[in-house]
């Protein structure tokens, strides 16, 4: 879980739901997405995208699904 503060007279950060990041990897948008390690199986599910530090496609038993990174490490 991440708290976000938001700063006074700064517009809303953008919203992405992880399907449309699916899409935007060239991997079907129904497909699983995995958060700092935990899974979320509904792809219409939003997110901010100033949480999203790095993104990578991994691959399980022949299936690809992306891996999202909410920090550097």
């Amino acid at each position: 879980m991440t708290e976000i503060k938001f700063k006074k007279n700064v517009g809303t950060p953008d919203i992405m739901s992880l399907e449309a990041l699916n899409e935007q990897s060239n991997i079907p948008k129904d497909t699983k997405v995995m958060i700092d390690g935990y899974v979320f199986d509904n792809p219409t599910t939003n997110i901010y995208s100033v949480l999203v530090k790095k993104i990578e496609v991994k691959e399980d038993n022949g299936e690809k699904y992306l891996s999202i990174f909410t920090s550097d490490n």
